[in-house]
């Protein structure tokens, strides 16, 4: 075969974008851990294992999220007499229409924003400012949680809804009590979304249901 990606050369790496998160679990122990992820597109289930990425398992905010992967197809394997495909990850890039940006130098910015002395909006009207004090307030909670500063997150979410009553507001907070084991909190919170968006989607196909339902019964899951 040609090269470079014959035998006893390198596999292709190849690149997939707005794959939808099904269910990921870290393996391992303390000193090397691993990702599994399990993703959909197209309506197509792909099996993964990212060897000494198990850190990313703390960045996936909910099993229903969209990421970039880059990846080489590994071996097929056999299962229960089916023949599946498997990916081997070498890296997740989240996507930034999530909920959270993953930005490591909008905390200043958000800030600025959040005090109100930019909205960002000159000329705006006043509704459209408090949108902007909303989502800029969303931001900075998001960067204090990406640092594991739950307690500030909270506060910094809670300073939002007094401006907005948005339900990805709802939504953040649930994942905060649940990353500091406040379970019951978290279910409420996200059914609180829930309630909320089938005010808008009375069929429910909305995404912010769709993810709240997903890390509901993530957590039921998890208490059995």
């Amino acid at each position: 075969m040609l090269k470079p990606f014959g035998q006893q050369n390198p596999k292709p790496l190849l690149y997939a974008e707005n794959v939808f998160i099904t269910d990921h679990k870290k393996i391992g122990n303390s000193t090397s851990s691993h990702l599994l992820l399990k993703v959909k597109q197209t309506g197509s289930m792909v099996e993964g294992i990212g060897f000494n990425m198990g850190s990313f398992d703390e960045k996936i905010i909910s099993p229903a999220q969209y990421v970039n992967l880059v990846f080489e197809l590994d071996d097929f394997t056999f299962w229960e007499g089916h023949k599946k495909i498997q990916m081997k990850l070498k890296d997740i890039r989240f996507n930034k229409m999530s909920n959270f940006e993953f930005m490591q130098d909008g905390m200043n910015a958000s800030a600025k924003n959040a005090d109100g002395t930019d909205s960002g909006i000159p000329g705006g009207n006043f509704a459209k400012d408090n949108i902007a004090k909303m989502f800029s307030l969303k931001n900075l909670g998001n960067q204090y949680y990406m640092k594991k500063n739950y307690s500030k997150a909270y506060e910094t979410y809670c300073k939002a809804l007094e401006i907005n009553d948005h339900p990805s507001l709802y939504y953040n907070i649930g994942l905060v009590f649940k990353c500091q084991g406040e379970y019951e909190k978290a279910v409420e919170s996200f059914k609180k979304v829930i309630s909320i968006e089938k005010d808008r989607y009375p069929d429910e196909n909305s995404e912010l249901i769709k993810k709240s339902k997903a890390m509901i019964e993530k957590i039921y899951s998890a208490a059995q």
